[in-house]
């Protein structure tokens, strides 16, 4: 069964307080924490670590001990809804990567809700099948995917939820994503070491890359010919 991931109190509060400042119920200044946690029936230091939250959203604004917090959302103006965001890894070992930890502290200070599914692609087999029955026993808003295939891309494009590609196959995919563009370097460092009389050249690979050719290994393999 896959794992449940369920909002905080300190996270509710946040979503029920920064609903009626959006709504225009609150304006100025927000009551009181002692008044808050009277009227939600939870204690004043959830209710501090929720108004935290909304100081980090830009949202509310301190303005010192004993005073209550400014609202600096004006009437009329819009924010951007807080997400639940499920991060699908290519293997466990992206989690580790600090672009990866600042993502979620990005996405975190913008107030979503970010978290990461503890199955990943290698462990999936890469495979839209079980991939899709995953993806059904799981509330997100959006989905960010780790150096997918093409075909993984494909069906997460196909998808009401949005995705995101972080690296991977995506060429030619409606799908918004990033990735480094590998083989052009790889191939004029190639080229190079060819220049300079090698001929036995290899490029070290993990275990869990070794796949058979794909587009841009014979990208490499006829930009590097004489």
């Amino acid at each position: 069964m896959s794992e449940q991931h369920f909002l905080s109190i300190a996270e509710q509060v946040a979503a029920y307080l920064r609903k009626e400042i959006i709504s225009g119920h609150w304006t100025g200044v927000m009551p009181g924490k002692n008044h808050l946690a009277e009227k939600l029936g939870i204690n004043k230091k959830t209710v501090v670590i929720a108004m935290n939250q909304l100081e980090r959203e830009g949202l509310l604004e301190g303005q010192g001990s004993g005073r209550s917090r400014k609202i600096l959302l004006t009437p009329g103006k819009k924010t951007v809804a807080s997400m639940k965001i499920a991060f699908l890894d290519y293997n466990d070992q992206d989690q580790k990567q600090d672009f990866m930890i600042h993502l979620h502290h990005k996405l975190k200070e913008a107030g979503h809700h970010s978290f990461y599914h503890p199955q990943s692609l290698i462990k999936l087999g890469m495979k839209v099948s079980r991939i899709r029955k995953m993806v059904k026993s799981v509330k997100a808003d959006a989905w960010v995917v780790g150096a997918g295939s093409s075909e993984v891309l494909k069906w997460f494009s196909e998808q009401p939820a949005p995705a995101f590609a972080l690296f991977g196959r995506m060429n030619g995919l409606p799908i918004a994503g990033t990735k480094p563009d590998k083989a052009t370097p790889i191939a004029d460092a190639t080229r190079q070491l060819i220049a300079l009389g090698h001929r036995r050249i290899s490029l070290p690979l993990s275990y869990t890359q070794l796949t058979p050719p794909t587009n841009h290994t014979l990208y490499i393999s006829q930009t590097t010919q004489p």
